[in-house]
Protein backbone atom coordinates (compact mmCIF):
# COMPACT_ATOMS: atom_id res chain seq x y z
CA UNK A 1 0.00 0.00 0.00
CA UNK A 2 3.08 2.13 0.65
CA UNK A 3 4.53 1.52 -2.93
CA UNK A 4 1.17 2.63 -4.39
CA UNK A 5 0.64 5.50 -2.64
CA UNK A 6 4.56 6.70 -3.07
CA UNK A 7 4.57 5.70 -7.36
CA UNK A 8 0.83 7.95 -7.21
CA UNK A 9 2.46 10.86 -6.55
CA UNK A 10 5.36 10.47 -9.38
CA UNK A 11 5.08 11.96 -12.54
CA UNK A 12 5.73 8.84 -14.33
CA UNK A 13 2.65 7.74 -12.72
CA UNK A 14 -0.08 10.86 -13.04
CA UNK A 15 -3.07 10.19 -13.91
CA UNK A 16 -2.77 6.46 -14.08
CA UNK A 17 -5.85 4.78 -12.45
CA UNK A 18 -5.99 2.71 -9.68
CA UNK A 19 -6.23 -1.01 -11.12
CA UNK A 20 -2.92 -0.29 -13.22
CA UNK A 21 -0.93 1.52 -10.35
CA UNK A 22 -1.82 -1.31 -7.76
CA UNK A 23 -0.93 -3.82 -10.28
CA UNK A 24 2.43 -2.09 -10.93
CA UNK A 25 3.08 -1.42 -7.47
CA UNK A 26 2.37 -5.37 -6.70
CA UNK A 27 5.11 -6.30 -8.87
CA UNK A 28 7.48 -4.01 -7.86
CA UNK A 29 10.23 -3.96 -4.90
CA UNK A 30 11.30 -1.60 -2.59
CA UNK A 31 15.38 -1.98 -2.46
CA UNK A 32 17.58 0.00 0.52
CA UNK A 33 21.10 1.20 -0.53
CA UNK A 34 23.80 2.32 2.05
CA UNK A 35 26.00 5.13 1.35
CA UNK A 36 28.42 3.77 -1.21
CA UNK A 37 26.99 0.65 -2.06
CA UNK A 38 26.25 -0.30 -5.44
CA UNK A 39 22.72 -0.26 -6.87
CA UNK A 40 23.51 -1.77 -10.70
CA UNK A 41 26.74 -2.36 -12.45
CA UNK A 42 27.23 -3.11 -15.81
CA UNK A 43 27.63 -6.59 -15.76
CA UNK A 44 24.60 -7.05 -13.64
CA UNK A 45 21.24 -7.77 -14.46
CA UNK A 46 19.14 -5.40 -16.16
CA UNK A 47 17.04 -4.60 -12.60
CA UNK A 48 14.08 -3.18 -14.77
CA UNK A 49 12.89 0.72 -14.03
CA UNK A 50 14.00 2.14 -11.18
CA UNK A 51 11.98 4.66 -9.63
CA UNK A 52 14.09 7.12 -6.77
CA UNK A 53 12.15 7.58 -3.37
CA UNK A 54 14.70 8.70 -1.56
CA UNK A 55 18.38 10.24 -1.49
CA UNK A 56 21.14 10.29 -3.95
CA UNK A 57 22.84 8.09 -6.60
CA UNK A 58 26.08 8.55 -8.78
CA UNK A 59 26.01 7.63 -12.34
CA UNK A 60 29.25 6.72 -14.39
CA UNK A 61 28.35 5.92 -17.83
CA UNK A 62 30.62 4.99 -20.76
CA UNK A 63 31.39 7.84 -22.84
CA UNK A 64 29.34 10.43 -20.71
CA UNK A 65 29.47 12.77 -17.85
CA UNK A 66 29.03 11.79 -14.66
CA UNK A 67 25.93 12.55 -12.86
CA UNK A 68 23.79 12.61 -9.54
CA UNK A 69 20.28 11.63 -9.79
CA UNK A 70 17.54 12.20 -6.81
CA UNK A 71 13.68 11.85 -6.93
CA UNK A 72 11.97 11.92 -8.97
CA UNK A 73 14.25 10.39 -11.29
CA UNK A 74 14.03 7.33 -12.94
CA UNK A 75 16.52 4.95 -13.62
CA UNK A 76 16.88 2.96 -16.80
CA UNK A 77 14.16 5.04 -18.41
CA UNK A 78 15.99 5.57 -21.71
CA UNK A 79 17.34 1.60 -21.66
CA UNK A 80 14.27 -0.28 -21.24
CA UNK A 81 13.96 -1.57 -24.79
CA UNK A 82 17.80 -1.61 -25.06
CA UNK A 83 19.05 -5.14 -24.22
CA UNK A 84 22.71 -3.50 -23.67
CA UNK A 85 22.75 -3.90 -20.08
CA UNK A 86 26.42 -1.88 -20.07
CA UNK A 87 24.73 1.18 -21.47
CA UNK A 88 23.44 1.71 -17.51
CA UNK A 89 26.95 2.38 -16.50
CA UNK A 90 27.70 1.97 -12.54
CA UNK A 91 25.21 3.46 -10.38
CA UNK A 92 26.46 3.99 -6.63
CA UNK A 93 24.61 5.63 -3.72
CA UNK A 94 25.85 8.56 -2.76
CA UNK A 95 23.77 8.31 0.70
CA UNK A 96 21.22 5.84 2.07
CA UNK A 97 18.99 5.97 -0.47
CA UNK A 98 15.76 3.53 -1.49
CA UNK A 99 14.55 2.49 -5.28
CA UNK A 100 11.23 1.24 -6.37
CA UNK A 101 12.11 -1.69 -9.03
CA UNK A 102 9.41 -2.70 -11.60
CA UNK A 103 10.23 -5.40 -13.95
CA UNK A 104 10.70 -4.88 -17.55
CA UNK A 105 7.73 -6.31 -18.65
CA UNK A 106 5.49 -4.34 -16.37
CA UNK A 107 6.60 -1.29 -17.79
CA UNK A 108 5.97 -2.76 -21.24
CA UNK A 109 2.69 -3.86 -20.27
CA UNK A 110 1.54 0.04 -18.64
CA UNK A 111 3.00 0.91 -22.06
CA UNK A 112 0.69 -0.88 -24.11
CA UNK A 113 -2.20 -0.77 -22.19
CA UNK A 114 -2.13 2.33 -20.51
CA UNK A 115 -2.46 6.25 -22.23
CA UNK A 116 -1.86 8.24 -19.02
CA UNK A 117 1.46 6.11 -17.95
CA UNK A 118 2.64 6.32 -22.18
CA UNK A 119 2.71 9.92 -22.32
CA UNK A 120 4.23 10.44 -19.08
CA UNK A 121 6.79 8.01 -20.20
CA UNK A 122 7.10 10.09 -23.64
CA UNK A 123 7.28 13.21 -21.74
CA UNK A 124 9.97 11.86 -18.63
CA UNK A 125 12.07 10.46 -21.97
CA UNK A 126 11.74 14.31 -23.77
CA UNK A 127 13.26 16.25 -20.54
CA UNK A 128 15.94 13.84 -20.03
CA UNK A 129 16.72 14.27 -23.72
CA UNK A 130 16.88 18.05 -22.74
CA UNK A 131 18.89 17.61 -20.05
CA UNK A 132 21.59 15.68 -22.10
CA UNK A 133 21.71 17.71 -24.62
CA UNK A 134 22.52 20.74 -22.24
CA UNK A 135 24.93 18.35 -20.70
CA UNK A 136 26.65 17.74 -23.98
CA UNK A 137 26.96 21.38 -24.96
CA UNK A 138 28.53 22.10 -21.39
CA UNK A 139 30.94 19.33 -21.86
CA UNK A 140 31.72 20.48 -25.98
CA UNK A 141 31.92 24.18 -24.97
CA UNK A 142 35.62 24.71 -24.60
CA UNK A 143 36.98 26.14 -21.55
CA UNK A 144 36.15 25.79 -18.52
CA UNK A 145 35.01 29.57 -17.68
CA UNK A 146 33.19 29.01 -21.08
CA UNK A 147 30.92 25.58 -19.86
CA UNK A 148 30.69 27.12 -16.27
CA UNK A 149 29.23 30.10 -17.67
CA UNK A 150 26.97 28.05 -19.82
CA UNK A 151 25.86 26.34 -16.92
CA UNK A 152 24.89 28.61 -15.08
CA UNK A 153 22.92 30.48 -17.73
CA UNK A 154 20.91 27.41 -18.65
CA UNK A 155 20.21 26.06 -14.66
CA UNK A 156 19.64 29.79 -13.06
CA UNK A 157 16.33 30.68 -11.55
CA UNK A 158 14.33 33.85 -12.50
CA UNK A 159 16.34 35.46 -9.43
CA UNK A 160 19.47 34.49 -11.68
CA UNK A 161 20.82 32.38 -9.06
CA UNK A 162 21.72 28.39 -9.15
CA UNK A 163 22.02 26.44 -5.54
CA UNK A 164 24.59 23.33 -5.82
CA UNK A 165 27.43 22.28 -3.82
CA UNK A 166 30.75 22.09 -5.70
CA UNK A 167 31.39 18.81 -5.73
CA UNK A 168 27.57 18.20 -7.37
CA UNK A 169 28.89 20.88 -9.90
CA UNK A 170 32.01 19.32 -10.82
CA UNK A 171 30.89 16.35 -11.50
CA UNK A 172 28.33 17.98 -13.71
CA UNK A 173 30.61 19.66 -15.92
CA UNK A 174 33.36 16.68 -15.60
CA UNK A 175 36.11 18.74 -13.83
CA UNK A 176 37.83 18.58 -11.38
CA UNK A 177 37.32 21.16 -7.86
CA UNK A 178 39.96 22.83 -8.37
CA UNK A 179 39.66 23.69 -12.05
CA UNK A 180 36.26 24.81 -10.78
CA UNK A 181 37.54 27.04 -8.01
CA UNK A 182 39.98 28.74 -10.94
CA UNK A 183 36.83 28.89 -13.08
CA UNK A 184 35.15 30.64 -9.74
CA UNK A 185 37.80 33.02 -9.39
CA UNK A 186 37.99 34.34 -12.81
CA UNK A 187 34.43 34.72 -13.09
CA UNK A 188 34.25 36.36 -10.03
CA UNK A 189 37.06 39.06 -10.71
CA UNK A 190 35.47 39.69 -14.06
CA UNK A 191 32.26 40.78 -11.83
CA UNK A 192 30.38 37.93 -13.53
CA UNK A 193 28.93 36.05 -10.74
CA UNK A 194 29.26 35.93 -6.98
CA UNK A 195 29.42 33.03 -5.13
CA UNK A 196 27.27 32.91 -1.66
CA UNK A 197 28.46 29.15 -0.07
CA UNK A 198 25.91 26.61 -2.19
CA UNK A 199 24.44 29.56 -4.11
CA UNK A 200 26.19 31.23 -7.44
CA UNK A 201 24.43 34.52 -8.06
CA UNK A 202 24.88 35.77 -12.02
CA UNK A 203 25.53 39.43 -11.56
CA UNK A 204 25.83 40.14 -15.03
CA UNK A 205 25.13 37.56 -18.23
CA UNK A 206 26.54 39.44 -20.78
CA UNK A 207 30.01 39.10 -18.35
CA UNK A 208 29.60 35.08 -18.77
CA UNK A 209 32.01 33.85 -21.91
CA UNK A 210 29.35 32.02 -24.21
Amino acid sequence: MELTAQLSQHPLFQGVPDPWLERAAARGSVCTFLRGQTVASPDGQSPGLGVILEGTIQAHRPLAPTGTLAPPEVLGLQFLLTPRQALWGSLAALEDARVAFLPRDTVLELLEGCGPFAVNYVRCLSQLACRLTVQLETVTAGTVERRLGQYLLTHASEDMTVTTSATALAQSLSISRASLYRAFDILEREGAIRRERKRIRVLDPQKLPR
